[in-house]
């Protein structure tokens, strides 16, 4: 008896041995509605959404422009631009994220209009980061854009 109940105890582990641990999910940040804010908030032409999209202490490059700051970010990136930006796309080439960080890589295509004409359709490429703060706000940090010429 004993023989038999140390075989199905030795069977027993044996099995659960084999078995795979079971994996936590571990919540991601949610980069398709980042980006689609993203698009919406300039899509609207909100300037205040577009200034509280970014963490204070941001760092933002374009082709003509280096910001270091949401006050720099508010007068020379968003100011002069978020009236005349219309249509904005976007096409993923690359995310990743963490449960507190998250990443983003993609073409943008966009029309800018006045006096309702448009007078450009400006395309590239852009990078932006996000981190998560302590309350629960998803805020980009850092953003790269590179727009082509057309002769590309």
């Amino acid at each position: 008896m004993k023989k038999i109940l140390f075989g199905i105890l030795a069977i027993g582990l044996l099995f659960s041995c084999n078995q795979k641990p079971t994996e936590t999910e571990v919540p991601k940040a949610p980069i398709d509605s980042l980006i689609t804010n993203w698009q919406n908030t300039w899509n609207n032409n909100d300037s205040i959404g577009i200034c509280n999209m970014f963490a204070p202490d941001v760092v933002l490059i374009d082709d003509e422009l280096i910001i270091i700051n949401s006050k720099e970010l508010a007068d020379k990136w968003v100011g002069p631009y978020y009236k005349i930006v219309k249509n904005l796309q976007t096409e993923k080439l690359q995310e990743w994220s963490s449960t507190d960080r998250a990443g983003y890589t993609g073409k943008y295509e966009l029309d800018i209009v006045i006096n309702d004409s448009v007078i450009g359709h400006p395309h590239g490429i852009f990078t932006a980061n996000w981190v998560k703060t302590d309350m629960g706000e998803w805020k980009v940090t850092t953003a790269n854009m590179n727009a082509f010429s057309d002769n590309q």
